[in-house]
């Protein structure tokens, strides 16, 4: 799995859904916000990661949800919160 590695940014408000306990960020070219979900995608976690670092590996959760750095404030999201996903 690559995530966002050699890929352009999505929007803003959204993102990279997929399925992982723990991610890197080597060969990206800019920072991150990294969500943690549970398998009902509940919010778990969120951080921001800079290029080149190995996040934490999150036992519990089954998903993660890369986006550009700032957006998961901007959206709101924060520990505690479902949600739900809209396929394009």
């Amino acid at each position: 799995m690559r995530g966002l590695i050699g890929r352009d940014l999505p929007g803003k408000g959204t993102g990279l859904l997929f399925r992982a306990k723990q991610i890197h960020t080597f060969g990206m070219g800019y920072p991150i916000d990294v969500v943690y979900l549970t398998k009902d995608l509940t919010v778990m976690r969120v951080r921001k990661m800079n290029p080149g670092r190995v996040g934490p590996l999150v036992l519990r959760a089954r998903y993660v949800l890369e986006m550009g750095a700032g957006d998961a404030a901007s959206c709101g999201l924060r520990r505690g919160m479902q949600l739900k996903v809209r396929h394009q």
